[in-house]
């Protein structure tokens, strides 16, 4: 069952999303990248006053993505995203079936420090799994290169799914054949719809500066989480020479095939935090923020269940509100 989420506007939120059994489907080839890359423009353009982005970057079996959610339709977003990723990677491969698992993780950093450390700690990533010894070294997507404000312009390949419909050859003096039955046999389904995306041929895609340290203007908040970043990677450098560990390599790691998994899997039964704070009473205070919001869903989907459906759920109920569409306040049930 689908844990409660508690989904509210100008909600900050740090997102760890995995792919299916842990499996490499994001290996960071150049084809996998640039099409990972058209897709989430592609999702941002339909949020693109609703959510913004301050950091991602894709390893080859997860993502981690910092954002706003200014409206309150991050499930939304994430459902449009991981959709067109999953079917865009499919036609890539000739695959079929998921490649991103349900449930990913979402934290809510509820001071700016938080905020800043995830910003840092996602695009720390590579480094800290030991791949590559500077994240410029990962050539992966990411928002590494990114400035604030500046945006980029995202090409739509024309490979995978937006590849153009196949030239139709036919061999001098051979009979037309039935091309109903011939294209059925020759050619998979998904061809039969090449060349008929509405998706437009160039996107643009923006980092935006997270709300926070106003003291600083954009330049000098990038060059700052950048800073810290370069502090990590010395860090992590530090250690592996006390250990004696080396890098993986970047030719090691695109030579992965994506369907191969990991030599150490992680534990895949833990607890997964909802929010994060720097100080212990922000951390209490965010606990009873949502302790009051389970208790009073947890009340009200009982009276839903016993029959009143004029019952009123805490605000930031997701789902209930999706697929039974009950109303909801702002302040918990008493």
């Amino acid at each position: 069952m689908t844990p409660a989420r508690r989904i509210v506007p100008g909600q900050r939120a740090f997102l760890t999303v995995r792919a299916v059994n842990r499996s490499f489907r994001f290996v960071p080839v150049k084809r996998v990248t640039e099409t990972l890359r058209y897709c989430l423009a592609a999702s941002m353009a339909g949020f693109e006053k609703s959510i913004v982005l301050h950091e991602f970057l894709f390893m080859s079996n997860h993502f981690h993505v910092v954002l706003t959610d200014l409206d309150g339709c991050l499930p939304d977003f994430t459902t449009r995203f991981h959709a067109l990723a999953s079917r865009a990677l499919n036609a890539l491969r000739g695959f079929s079936g998921t490649n991103i698992e349900k449930g990913h993780a979402i934290v809510v950093p509820e001071d700016d420090q938080r905020l800043l450390d995830h910003c840092v700690y996602t695009l720390a990533n590579p480094c800290s799994a030991h791949l590559v010894s500077r994240v410029r070294h990962w050539k992966g997507l990411s928002s590494l290169e990114m400035q604030y404000g500046m945006p980029i312009r995202v090409e739509r390949p024309n490979y995978g799914l937006w590849a153009p419909p196949r030239k139709k050859t036919r061999k001098k003096g051979q009979k037309s054949e039935d091309p109903k039955s011939s294209r059925k046999a020759r050619c998979p389904k998904r061809e039969e719809h090449a060349g008929r995306s509405t998706l437009p041929e160039a996107l643009t895609l923006v980092l935006t500066r997270p709300d926070v340290r106003n003291d600083l203007d954009n330049t000098e908040l990038r060059e700052h989480i950048l800073g810290r970043l370069q502090e990590r990677e010395d860090e992590l450098a530090a250690q592996r020479r006390q250990e004696g560990k080396r890098v993986l390599g970047w030719r090691k790691v695109v030579a992965q095939h994506f369907l191969a998994l990991p030599a150490r899997p992680e534990a895949m039964f833990g607890r997964t935090p909802s929010f994060s704070a720097s100080s212990k009473w922000t951390r209490i205070a965010a606990a009873q923020v949502r302790d009051d919001f389970m208790k009073a869903y947890r009340k009200a989907l009982k009276a839903f269940r016993n029959g009143k459906r004029q019952v009123l759920f805490p605000e930031g109920t997701w789902l209930m509100k999706v697929r039974f569409r009950v109303r909801t306040k702002a302040t918990a049930v008493p």
